[in-house]
């Protein structure tokens, strides 16, 4: 049904009218640039722009590394991934001054995009700007010029996603595993809960792979 009917199904008419008012808003004082890799390799200034543009996130947020320096970036656009490189940046239409970047992978093959991360020049956003869901609406549309069916809007931020037609999620966990477990006790560990799940008794005798359970 497209992505707006999508939208208005997911989160309802008032909300889908609100957007749309930030996206005309948005078009009235910025302009989008879509770059593919052929344009990103032909044109270095993409890449740095997009690396300036993301050390404003680094800077706002203190962070220790920035993941997108231009050298790394240049690095992906140089190797297997890079063909799948999608790179948005959005411009002052007064001023020309770039404003908003946004990094995200393409797979064609799978019609699966992943939208990895955004950067922008909060100082010199106009006033009553929301550019973090317009960017993300005008990714949905991109994407669904390319008949794009899934897409995947990162980590993070669960409930500014959900106001954005989000409606999956995996949840993280993080483990810390004991480092001194040894793999034939690991094994061992594993063979007793699997015979506990699988009601085996101790003299029942089952292989699985090359280890015997029981």
């Amino acid at each position: 049904n497209g992505v707006d009917e999508d939208l208005r199904s997911q989160l309802g008419g008032k909300r889908l009218r609100e957007i749309l008012r930030l996206i005309r808003m948005a078009e009235r004082d910025y302009e989008l640039e879509f770059y593919t890799i052929n344009q990103i390799l032909a044109d270095t200034s993409i890449l740095k722009t997009t690396a300036h543009l993301h050390a404003c996130n680094v800077n706002k947020y203190g962070h220790a590394l920035n993941f997108y320096s231009y050298s790394i970036l240049k690095h992906i656009s140089e190797s297997p991934l890079g063909e799948n490189l999608l790179i948005c940046i959005r411009k002052d239409k007064e001023t020309q001054q770039s404003i908003q970047t946004s990094i995200s992978f393409i797979d064609p093959s799978r019609s699966q995009m992943y939208q990895l991360v955004q950067g922008i020049d909060q100082e010199n956003i106009r006033k009553g700007h929301n550019l973090y869901l317009v960017d993300t609406y005008h990714l949905y549309k991109f994407a669904e010029n390319l008949g794009i069916r899934e897409i995947n809007l990162g980590r993070g931020g669960q409930h500014e996603k959900l106001k954005i037609g989000a409606n999956r999620f995996s949840l993280l966990n993080n483990w810390v595993a004991n480092v001194k477990l040894d793999i034939n006790e690991e094994v061992s560990l594993l063979i007793k809960r699997s015979m506990e799940v699988l009601g085996l008794k101790e003299h029942e005798t089952t292989i699985i792979g090359k280890y015997p359970m029981g």
